[in-house]
């Protein structure tokens, strides 16, 4: 049987998800094991990592809702898309 979602439900999983990791993050016994000298991951990733990722799909899901419902026009969605791409390279660097 496969489940079938609203785009609501999946931004709620995406975002529980987020909050569940960033608890699990902050946590002292979690900060014990990533900073130990034996801890280590096939690329070299982190928790955060995956928040980072899990945060970058809930904005790219908000922005086709924004973008299907007619809410931007193509000039505005456009600048606005731009600068967040901008903002994600000046992260990057």
């Amino acid at each position: 049987m496969q489940a079938t979602l609203t785009v609501e439900q999946i931004q709620n999983i995406l975002n529980g998800c987020e909050q569940s990791l960033r608890m699990l993050q902050a946590t002292p016994e979690f900060r014990a094991l990533q900073s130990s000298r034996y801890f280590s991951t096939s690329n070299d990733l982190v928790l955060a990592d995956a928040i980072q990722t899990l945060v970058e799909v809930s904005d790219g899901i908000a922005n086709v809702q924004a973008l299907e419902s007619g809410f931007f026009d193509d000039q505005i969605a456009k600048s606005k898309l731009n600068q967040q791409l901008e903002l994600k390279d000046s992260q990057n660097v």
